[in-house]
């Protein structure tokens, strides 16, 4: 799995079920998510049990710092080279330079997990600009202009490099 020196990844797994449903109701990642609302524990429990099962379409890399989590990247594969991410950190975190260091991580990470997938996309609340800046820092590029239900489009497509590890 990918590292820096301050920012590790990795693999989701159920054990980490409370952590991430204290993540994705609080009202700051509310605030920046699709959906602008909380989710019930037995949604939370469900839409986690079916991710974990199904890893060749879904992945979830939490991202560590001096052995803590600190945020989360999930991915899921729409086509066979294309895949979209979601990406939040745990709220204390925010602000503190983390967002794009584990973006730029996870994305590569999902090219070397998913070796068809071409493109990542990124759908982020125009009103998102931590959002949109973290995606941007982390070497994502506008997506060719294109908005999507209120949101902008980034991509990070796979280098040269990338395609021939």
């Amino acid at each position: 799995m990918s590292c820096t020196p301050d920012l590790q990844l990795r693999c989701c797994s159920f054990s980490d079920v409370h952590m991430l449903f204290k993540w994705r109701n609080h009202p700051l990642i509310v605030k920046n998510s699709s959906k602008k609302c909380s989710v019930t524990w037995e949604e939370h429990v469900d839409w986690l049990k079916r991710q974990l099962q199904d890893p060749n379409n879904h992945r979830i890399f939490i991202a560590e710092s001096m052995s803590l989590p600190v945020g989360l990247a999930r991915f899921d594969r729409i086509t066979e080279e294309l895949a979209v991410i979601s990406a939040y950190l745990d709220p204390g975190y925010i602000g503190q330079g983390i967002r794009s260091n584990m973006i730029g991580i996870a994305s590569r990470e999902l090219l070397l997990t998913w070796p068809k997938v071409m493109k990542i996309r990124a759908e982020i609340l125009k009103d998102n600009l931590s959002g949109i800046n973290g995606f941007i820092k982390a070497g994502y590029l506008p997506g060719d202009g294109c908005t999507l239900k209120g949101h902008i489009l980034y991509v990070y497509k796979r280098s040269s490099t990338e395609s021939e590890t």
